[in-house]
């Protein structure tokens, strides 16, 4: 169980790192769009507030929670990760 765990912890942190790593195929050169000026509503600020508020309390606080649990090899370990992924399925989602 606490293999799995961590096999599903960092799978989902390599998922976010070849993402974001991605570059174009056969070292072609990507295009770049001419800047455009960003008009920010309200709404747009208050979803980023809201997004910025679940990554820094509760995706860490879930993360923690589960280290701590596949460490201790508690009986929560099942039920922390499957709400740490329920952060995955909202932000994918968006």
């Amino acid at each position: 169980m606490v293999i799995v765990a961590f096999a599903v912890a960092a799978g989902m942190v390599l998922l976010v790192m070849l993402a974001m790593s991605a570059s174009p195929a056969d070292g072609a050169v990507a295009k770049v769009q001419p800047a455009t000026p960003l008009t920010h509503t309200t709404a747009s600020i208050h979803l980023r507030n809201d997004m910025r508020e679940l990554w820094e309390e509760e995706h860490i606080a879930w993360t923690r929670l589960l280290i701590v649990s596949a460490d201790r090899n508690l009986p929560d370990l099942m039920a922390t990760t499957h709400r740490l992924l329920q952060h995955t399925k909202f932000a994918s989602g968006m």
